[in-house]
């Protein structure tokens, strides 16, 4: 039997297709120990939810200003203007009337009220204390810091891979032509797709289903039990 690994960076409040990969994989990779890109968007630090039936940014702000480069697990939060509170609210006023609105709150609001600075400290722990709220087993995480790897773009992920003992490296939707195939090949270890098509689900306030949201927005609407059914 082969042994799939996915690798993925330290999202923030993921959306369903990130546990839909830790679901579907015997390994899963933190990628937590390369680049963290200085300017533009990125899903470490920002996020989408549903408000007035539209997608809306759910940004924590970062430390950028820095010189050279730094690496996702050492990028901080830029703790100004109580926007761990604000986020709250946020989440409050357009989700208060979904039908699992507590739960989800009670779930932020326990992150959120911590004082971790560190973004990659921060999102891995949503994510653990995720996959434990739906079912899904903790002990196929690891980090890549933690791990013996070495190379850069696809050498870096075969390297981890053989890491954690994989032959079947799993990619997700999009990432088709960003892996070189042959250098996977040479080393013994078959690509995959994930394949992740998003399933309905009712959301509330919003006459149109609108796929790619955090988990935040899967919750509050059909709960945690619900909501490990989607992968």
């Amino acid at each position: 039997m082969s042994r799939i690994v996915c690798i993925h960076q330290p999202n923030f409040y993921p959306w369903l297709g990130l546990f839909d990969k830790i679901a579907k994989s015997d390994a899963f990779v933190v990628l937590d120990d390369v680049q963290f890109p200085k300017k533009g968007g990125t899903w470490t630090n920002r996020v989408q939810i549903l408000a007035s039936g539209a997608p809306h940014w759910l940004t924590a702000p970062i430390q950028r200003n820095y010189s050279g480069f730094k690496k996702i697990n050492e990028i901080e939060f830029f703790n100004k203007n109580n926007w761990r509170q604000k986020m709250l609210k946020t989440i409050e006023v357009n989700y208060r009337h979904a039908p699992f609105f507590s739960d989800i709150y009670s779930f932020v609001e326990d992150g959120l009220h911590g004082e971790q600075k560190n973004v990659s400290t921060f999102n891995s722990k949503v994510i653990v204390r995720a996959v434990k709220k739906l079912g899904l087993d903790e002990s196929k995480i690891f980090w890549s810091s933690r791990l013996e790897h070495k190379g850069a773009a696809s050498e870096l992920l075969v390297s981890l891979a053989r890491a954690v003992n994989a032959d079947t490296y799993m990619y997700g939707g999009g990432a088709e032509g960003y892996q070189d195939a042959q250098v996977f090949s040479n080393a013994g270890i078959q690509l995959k797709s994930q394949d992740y098509h998003q399933p309905f689900y009712a959301q509330h306030n919003s006459t149109e289903f609108i796929r790619g949201l955090s988990i935040i927005d899967a919750v509050a609407n059909i709960g945690w039990a619900k909501t490990a059914r989607l992968f």
